[in-house]
């Protein structure tokens, strides 16, 4: 356990609990008042975006923060953490009743708000999708060019 206390989050009290394995986290907050605890994992990859983009919004003389210092990283972490809308998961524990917890490490969230799937007209895509929807539109495009001729 790397850290168990008290913090609000998305205007919500938690008690929070945050456990980690290698450079992966996992949030746990209760929250008492409606009787319901939200979780939410950060991978390696979204610790290191945080930390980077800590340091580079850091002003002149505040302290740069390591990816390797534990306290650092649970600082940043811990600053950067939002409350949200939960977008369709396939287990109970990750639908979190309805809202989750996620590291936002652009700090745009500030501290909750909608999930990315009630976003809609943003133009805005999940990398890992990037790829599958350029394909699907190549598809439907030569599908819609093939009907025409």
């Amino acid at each position: 356990i790397a850290f168990v206390g008290s913090r609000r989050v998305g205007g919500v009290d938690l008690v929070l609990t945050v456990t980690r394995c290698g450079m992966n986290y996992k949030f746990s907050g209760q929250d008492f008042a409606a009787q319901t605890t939200y979780v939410g994992v950060c991978p390696a990859s979204t610790v290191e975006a945080a930390i980077n983009g800590a340091n580079a919004d850091r002003q002149k003389g505040e302290k740069i923060r390591r990816l390797n210092n534990r306290e650092d990283v649970l600082f940043v972490l811990l600053d950067r953490l939002a409350l949200v809308d939960a977008i369709y998961a396939p287990t109970k524990e990750l639908r979190g009743g309805g809202r989750v917890l996620v590291v936002d490490a652009s700090k745009r969230a500030s501290g909750g708000g909608p999930s990315v799937s009630k976003l809609h007209g943003l133009g805005r895509r999940l990398d890992d999708g990037a790829l599958m929807l350029r394909d699907y539109e190549n598809n439907q495009r030569r599908h819609n060019e093939a009907r025409a001729a």
